[in-house]
């Protein structure tokens, strides 16, 4: 799981992209609609790509992305 709350639970698709919205207009990364530039799956995507370039194994990868 890669989203948790405070009290580790698993954060709902709603409040995700809530809090994801606040903080990229925080960070000017809005497009010209006010819209988030990046979105949260393209956040999974990068840090699983990190991992592999780290040289994790797939297997470990997978458990940590879900």
């Amino acid at each position: 799981m890669v989203f948790l709350s405070n009290r580790g639970t698993r954060v709902s698709y709603d409040a995700l992209h809530y809090q994801w919205a606040r903080v990229c207009q925080a960070a000017g990364l809005v497009d010209e609609a006010g819209d988030p530039r990046y979105t949260p799956h393209q956040l999974r995507h990068t840090w699983g790509s990190e991992l592999i370039a780290q040289g994790q194994r797939v297997e470990i990868v997978q458990r940590v992305l879900g």
